[in-house]
């Protein structure tokens, strides 16, 4: 019988459901790592091996965005809790955690020419 190589992995299904609850509180995946003491890439191979991880993933991923875009309105109405917070690192969070950009995106004009008829 062979023996398996390496040391054996630290993945438990129970990940998926705390890296989603994770983010719904403002974490984002790679804090969750930290939480849980695994490196970038292990977190990334996980998504590529384990689909119902790879799933929850996507699912915490929104819910995260979720979670800041819920605060930085609520900053941007100076209204509910921590109401004074600093609009520059919720921005920054956004940017570097979830892609935002400063820069317009610029699409196609998917309408083409119709003609009409009477």
């Amino acid at each position: 019988m062979a023996k398996s190589r390496g040391r054996p992995t630290k993945y438990k299904k129970s990940y998926g459901k705390a890296l989603i609850k994770h983010c719904e509180n403002g974490g984002w995946a790679m804090s969750f790592c930290g939480e849980i003491g695994i490196s970038r890439d292990t977190f990334y191979a996980w998504i590529k091996k384990y689909p119902y991880f790879s799933d929850t993933y996507k699912i915490a991923r929104q819910k995260s965005q979720l979670w800041y875009a819920k605060l930085l309105r609520q900053q941007a109405l100076g209204r509910g809790p921590g109401s004074k917070g600093n609009l520059g690192a919720i921005i920054w969070i956004m940017k570097n955690c979830h892609g935002w950009t400063d820069r317009p995106v610029e699409v196609e004009d998917p309408i083409e020419e119709l003609e009409f008829y009477e």
